[in-house]
């Protein structure tokens, strides 16, 4: 306990010196004005649309009133690539268009290659089939 205040204590104090935002700081402070009226935009926008939707965030979905089939982005990239569970129903979803949005905290068309927690086969459908519709404090893609 007492490691982790003390990282903690430190990406604080870099990121109120540096002026800079890391993942473990923005996640461990409250959220700025921008970031709280973004947030609840995103919120607004998946609430209002009628169909599923994928999200690296659950908080989304739950706030959203959409079903939470896929609870753990990373979990699930992780059990992909040891061979504990096969992503291929998921992938087949988003070829089909299946979710009318999709929500994640960062940009597919920007990064090279898939993050640590997207399996190859859903970072090439989402850029295969999807394309993003909104930027705000996640990217939010529809498909094409």
């Amino acid at each position: 306990a007492g490691v982790a205040v003390l990282v903690l204590s430190i990406a604080l104090g870099l990121e109120a010196r540096f002026g800079t935002t890391n993942w473990l700081a923005r996640d461990f402070r409250p959220p700025l004005p921008a970031e709280r009226e973004g947030w609840a935009n995103v919120a607004a926008f998946v609430t209002n649309d009628p169909g599923p939707v994928y999200a690296d965030n659950v908080g989304v979905l739950l706030v959203g009133g959409k079903e939470v089939r896929y609870t753990d982005p990373f979990s699930v990239d992780y059990a992909t690539r040891t061979g504990q569970w096969d992503d291929r129903e998921l992938v087949a979803r988003v070829m089909r268009g299946e979710f009318s949005l999709i929500a994640l905290r960062y940009d597919v068309f920007g990064v090279e290659g898939p993050p640590d927690d997207l399996t190859e086969g859903l970072y090439e459908a989402i850029r295969a089939r999807y394309r993003v519709i909104e930027r705000n404090v996640v990217v939010v893609y529809a498909p094409r």
